[in-house]
C-alpha cells in the first residue's frame, strides 16, 4: 500500500485493480494493424502479425534461458532460410519476416516451408481472447 493515501481513496482503489492480459494476442493484433497500415491485405497482415509475435517469443525464451537445443536449432534454421538469396522478406516492427506467395497470389508469412494460413491466426486469436 502507498503511504500518504487515505484507505478508501479513489487512487488507492485504482492502484489495486488490474486486468491480466496475455501479451501474445495483443502483439499479434498490434503487428497486424501496423501491417494493414502499411497497405498489406488483411490475410497477409494477420500472418505477418503472428510471425512477429512468434519471433518475439523465441527471442524472449532465448534471453530467459528456457529454450532447449531443439528449439534453438529450429530458430537457426528459420534465420538461415531468411538469409537465402531469392527469399522474399517483409520488414515489420524491426523483424525480417520470410514470405511466400499464397494460392490467391497474395503474400503470407512462411510457416514451416509453406505459406501460413490466416484462418489459423484468427481462430487462435478468438480462442485466446479470454
Amino acid at each position: 500500500m502507498r503511504a500518504g493515501l487515505p484507505p478508501n481513496s479513489r487512487k488507492r482503489r485504482r492502484a489495486r485493480s488490474y486486468i491480466p492480459v496475455d501479451r501474445a494476442p495483443v502483439l499479434t493484433l498490434w503487428a497486424t494493424v501496423v501491417a494493414e497500415r502499411l497497405r498489406y491485405p488483411p490475410d497477409t497482415a494477420l500472418t505477418l502479425g503472428r510471425a512477429v509475435c512468434s519471433a518475439s517469443a523465441r527471442t524472449k525464451a532465448r534471453r530467459l534461458g528456457i529454450m532447449d537445443d531443439a528449439q534453438q536449432t529450429v530458430d537457426r534454421n528459420v534465420a538461415a532460410a531468411a538469409l537465402k538469396p531469392g527469399v522474399q522478406t517483409v520488414r515489420l516492427l524491426g523483424r525480417d519476416i520470410p514470405v511466400l506467395p499464397a494460392g490467391d497470389g497474395t503474400l503470407r508469412a512462411e510457416d514451416g516451408g509453406k505459406a501460413a494460413s490466416a484462418k489459423s491466426v484468427l481462430s487462435a486469436a478468438v480462442r485466446n481472447r479470454a
